[in-house]
């Protein structure tokens, strides 16, 4: 049997004293380095989607199942889902930038962007609650602070 060429570099380069996951056999460092192929609207619209899965299960049961209103269940559910986002886009979306500024800072700025969505995310809400029922606004809202966030996260606080 002659030894054939590597696929890639990555395939040089020992991770974990070339240990693979028993599940799946796939390196994770094979995992991050695919990673930087996709696009970061992409990257950055699969974090979304954890996010918001967070905020609108979180928004599903305060409101369908404690009977919370609205605009308060609003600001806990995003709020937890903004902690989670930032974890990951940090690490994931974002993880390839040479950060200009100090975690602590860019937490900071991070905050102030979520804040700013958050006062966009209530405020959408508050008007489609006007127009449709409680889930469907809180969906349009996502959809709207979505794109707010994409812009303000990739120019202001991940640059």
């Amino acid at each position: 049997m002659t030894p054939t060429a590597p696929e890639s570099p990555n395939d040089l380069e020992p991770l974990n004293a070339g240990v693979t996951t028993p599940s799946s056999g796939v390196r994770p460092q094979r995992f991050w380095s695919n990673l930087a192929t996709v696009p970061l609207p992409v990257l950055f619209g699969l974090v979304g989607a954890a996010s918001t899965s967070i905020d609108v299960g979180v928004y599903w049961l305060l409101t369908g199942l404690a009977h919370v209103a609205p605009l308060p269940a609003n600001a806990l559910s995003y709020s937890l889902a903004v902690i989670n986002s930032f974890a990951l886009n940090k690490h994931i979306t974002f993880r390839r930038r040479e950060m200009r500024r100090s975690s602590i800072l860019q937490l900071a700025n991070f905050a102030i962007v979520r804040l700013l969505c958050l006062g966009i995310s209530t405020t959408v809400l508050a008007l489609s609650l006007l127009l449709v029922p409680s889930l469907a606004a809180k969906l349009v809202s996502v959809g709207i602070t979505f794109l707010f966030a994409y812009t303000l996260s990739n120019q202001l606080v991940y640059r």
